[in-house]
């Protein structure tokens, strides 16, 4: 089950059902509580990783999430547990996929490289940036439609280097390449990784002060009610 959205497609006029599914480790419990309380409105699924740090796949444990969508949405929000949404997360979801239904929106997009995008669409007063082709796709909180989220796991069966890769933002860089796609970022991303607790390869934790590893450009205490998504 998931989010009835009451904007929907222009085009064809169908609601958006949207799902969610946390990426989650066991060594992260402490982090669930806050989390599936900010998401309660998508009644979120956790998908949970049983191997210890030593056997940690990220790009599995991104499939078993996409795996784990409900038959009859029409997006799939995946969520890694160290997250945190903005205020009004749930409210203004429905509206921001409304306004690219059939893309791939990141509502996270860390500093460095692949943020400056990002920065250069705030600065000019734009609420969506199109992300450049990549070597890799952050996956800290993206949202697929569907029909995508079919492709990538049919994809994932097939391609050799697929079956037995390990990092998931670097696989998903390589779908999108092989099918030419591209995904969309909001700006401000909606999502903020705070970089609190130590990564699941035993990266330290930098507490924001490593601008790779923290939102390029967060919304904070913003409303984003008060932003107009369309186009």
């Amino acid at each position: 089950m998931g989010l009835d959205a009451a904007a929907t497609d222009p085009d064809t006029a169908a609601p958006l059902n949207v799902a969610a599914v946390v990426q989650h480790h066991p060594a992260r419990r402490a982090l669930l509580p806050s989390l599936l309380a900010a998401l309660d409105g998508l009644r979120p699924q956790v998908v949970s990783d049983d191997a210890d740090n030593l056997h940690w796949n990220a790009w599995q444990m991104y499939l078993r999430c996409l795996r784990a969508a409900p038959a009859d949405c029409s997006h799939l929000l995946t969520i890694q547990d160290d997250a945190r949404c903005c205020k009004h997360f749930n409210t203004v979801l429905p509206k921001v996929l409304a306004a690219k239904p059939e893309e791939i929106v990141c509502l996270y997009v860390g500093g460095g490289g692949i943020g400056q995008g990002v920065v250069r669409a705030a600065d000019a007063c734009r609420n969506w940036t199109r992300l450049p082709g990549q070597l890799w796709l952050p996956l800290v909180a993206t949202v697929l439609p569907i029909t995508i989220v079919a492709q990538v796991l049919a994809w994932a069966d097939q391609d050799e280097v697929a079956r037995r890769a390990r990092m998931d933002d670097g696989m998903m860089g390589r779908f999108l390449r092989q099918r030419k796609l591209h995904a969309w970022a909001t700006v401000p991303s909606l999502v903020q990784h705070p970089d609190q607790v130590e990564s699941l390869i035993r990266r330290r934790a930098a507490k924001g002060r490593d601008r790779h590893r923290v939102a390029a450009c967060y919304i904070g205490e913003w409303s984003p009610l008060d932003i107009h998504w369309e186009g």
